[in-house]
């Protein structure tokens, strides 16, 4: 086979399946840059950091309650002491 006849065999080929694959494969990448980057809405990182923040807080909050509760039953015992 010629140089020039694999050339066009390799272009039809391209023409033929890898092109179409090639095209499915922009457009997932597009949606999935879509959905990481947000396109005009939060994206996935912003999304992540917002659960971490409220998970961040959460755990304050419970802490906070705990500490509150061992606190007023220290107070109960002292109150029901003297």
């Amino acid at each position: 086979m010629s140089e020039e006849n694999q050339a066009n065999a390799c272009q039809k080929h391209y023409e033929t399946v890898c092109e179409a694959r090639f095209d499915r494969i922009e457009e997932t990448l597009n949606r999935i840059d879509v959905g990481i980057r947000g396109n005009g809405k939060p994206g996935i990182g912003t999304r992540l950091a917002l659960v971490e923040e409220s998970i961040k807080t959460q755990k304050w909050v419970s802490k906070a309650i705990v500490v509150a509760a061992i606190g007023l039953i220290v107070n109960c015992v002292l109150l029901l002491v003297k």
